[in-house]
């Protein structure tokens, strides 16, 4: 059979370089991508004898992948190195900078990988560019004899190389990107539990000092250390507000908060929310309405997270206003393919804000009246939680206002409409039967003792003497086992077994069967809308965050 002149050769040996690079282009492993770049450059190019290596340190040394031995075996030689001393990277550089770029040594010695001589004959060298960068280059010889090795291989070993570039430079490129977000994932972490560690152990030794402020101020008759116990009071209490927006909008620019969505109405959680904001507003003289338009249909929807959205609207619509008052306006549209449209517009007549400034107001720790009003206070993070929010359920949220006239937000929100069987799983509330129970006995669970002082004293001065005392979860199970409770204070966060095992088991009902349905109240430092959730998920009635003040006491002792 007749030999095919070499353009029939490279013809057809360049037909096959397509099917290579789809093989090699689904590789993510960069070590295999080189072993099965040597593995196809024998068997559907011919080339017997072959090596990919890279260079490090300026060029300066080449590291081997694999190869090919002098008796035909593909071999790992990822441990080796040698280095330009005699020049010979430097030769085979300015000879790829020319044209036909790749290096032509004919009759000169053939190596091993460890530059052991193991004959002499053709050596053909081209580089790995990947965007005008050198990251290493392939060498072929014919110390093992083949057609493939002539003086027109550099052709197609200039497209193979092209092949095996590209591929390479995917898999780094993928692997950095990975290891970027990786790193910036470990940073989010860190900085999360960070804050999260430093919230808690600021609302510590914070807790006793507004718990005492209380009793003083309860206890005192004297008007001077009445005042001064109030002052007190209420700066923890906005520090407490500090520590709560600087660690909620760090969940969610880390995205560590979990969309709680059930069926129920949105229009019920925005009625609700101005509902609670009315005495607030009443106080200051301000007027709050709100106004609905449209159909009241089940939504499958984050009510933690609408009502969230609406309170810090509401608040910051307080908190700027000092006439007329905020009216809260919605619309409801059933749309196409089973979902509803909700248009929530809240209008305020406060200070309002030049146009200059409206793009930075839903930037954290950005206040634009604060120059204005010296006395609204704040870290400015309320709309940028608010963004979060809203863009984490898919929405758009939008800003108009005129300077000493007052400002509009506008949200506009989409969620799928709930059919009527869905939703009513005719689950019991934690609270079942609570009706039948007195406020006789009470459990007290928290492991630092400072807390659990002013707790009791709290609790006391309520009226409410009979209490126990446990100082961690193993001690409460069974304390839980041997006597019957009207109600239970449990601390979430605690050692051997936190408040939210603890809860989950005696719901369950077999390690505490005599207080299967006793009311539990969380009380932790942990206090985002998503941490109270969990509470209520585990089983407990309420939830009372630290710093624990007098009226969320009462309102809890209001489940017996």
């Amino acid at each position: 059979m007749p030999r095919p002149c070499a353009e029939d050769w490279l013809e057809e040996q360049l037909a096959k370089i397509p099917d290579i690079a789809a093989t090699l282009a689904v590789e993510q492993d960069a070590d295999e991508l080189m072993r099965k770049s040597v593995m196809l450059a024998r068997e559907r190019l011919g080339f017997a004898r072959i090596g990919i290596w890279l260079l490090k340190e300026e060029s300066r040394t080449a590291v081997g992948t694999f190869g090919v031995s002098g008796t035909g075996e593909v071999i790992d030689e990822r441990e080796l190195r040698f280095y330009d001393n005699s020049g010979y990277i430097r030769s085979m550089r300015s000879s790829w900078e020319r044209s036909p770029h790749y290096y032509l040594d004919i009759a000169n010695p053939l190596r091993s990988g460890e530059l052991k001589v193991l004959g002499y004959g053709t050596r053909i060298t081209v580089p790995l560019i990947h965007k005008g960068a050198i990251l290493g280059f392939i060498a072929v010889d014919d110390l093992i004899k083949t057609d493939s090795v002539n003086r027109r291989s550099g052709t197609l070993l200039r497209q193979f190389a092209l092949v095996v570039s590209n591929a390479y430079s995917t898999i780094v490129l993928e692997d950095e990107v990975r290891r970027s977000a990786e790193k910036a994932a470990e940073s989010e972490r860190i900085k999360s539990e960070f804050l999260g560690m430093m919230g808690h152990e600021v609302r510590t030794p914070l807790n006793a000092m507004m718990g005492y402020a209380q009793l003083l101020r309860m206890r005192e008759r004297d008007a001077e250390v009445v005042e001064i116990a109030n002052t007190i009071e209420e700066c923890g209490a906005h520090m407490s507000g500090l520590i709560d927006s600087i660690l909620e909008y760090s969940h969610l620019e880390a995205g560590n908060v979990e969309r709680w969505y059930k069926p129920g109405d949105p229009i019920e959680v925005v009625e609700s929310t101005v509902k609670g904001f009315e005495l607030l507003y009443a106080g200051k003289g301000l007027g709050l309405e709100v106004a609905h338009e449209g159909d009241r249909l089940k939504v499958d929807f984050d009510a933690v997270s609408l009502r969230q959205v609406l309170s810090n609207l509401l608040q910051n619509a307080l908190k700027y206003s000092e006439r007329g008052g905020t009216r809260v306006k919605i619309l409801s549209k059933d749309r196409a393919k089973g979902f509803v449209e909700y248009y929530i517009e809240v209008r305020d007549s406060g200070i309002g804000i030049a146009s200059k400034h409206l793009a930075a107001i839903f930037e954290p720790f950005r206040q634009i009246g604060r120059s204005e009003d010296k006395k609204s206070g704040g870290v400015g993070m309320g709309l940028a939680i608010v963004k979060s929010l809203v863009k984490g359920m898919g929405g758009e949220i939008r800003c108009e206002s005129v300077k000493g006239e007052g400002t509009t937000f506008s949200v506009v929100l989409s969620f799928r409409r709930v059919k009527s069987e869905e939703g009513n799983s005719g689950a019991v509330s934690n609270g079942a039967g609570l009706e039948a129970r007195s406020p006789k006995r009470i459990l007290i669970v928290e492991d630092n003792s400072m807390n659990l002082g002013v707790l009791n004293d709290l609790v006391e001065c309520l009226g409410y003497a009979n209490t126990d005392f446990a100082k961690d979860g193993i001690e409460a199970r069974d304390m839980l086992r041997e006597r019957p409770y009207d109600i239970v204070f449990m601390d979430v966060q605690m050692p051997r077994l936190d408040g939210l095992s603890l809860t989950r088991l005696i719901r369950d009902g077999g390690s505490c069967p005599i207080n299967r349905t006793v009311p539990i109240v969380g009380v932790t430092a942990f206090t985002s809308e998503y941490d109270r959730e969990e509470c209520m998920m585990a089983g407990m009635n309420d939830y009372i965050s630290k710093p624990v003040v007098l009226d969320s006491l009462r309102r809890a002792f209001d489940l017996v």
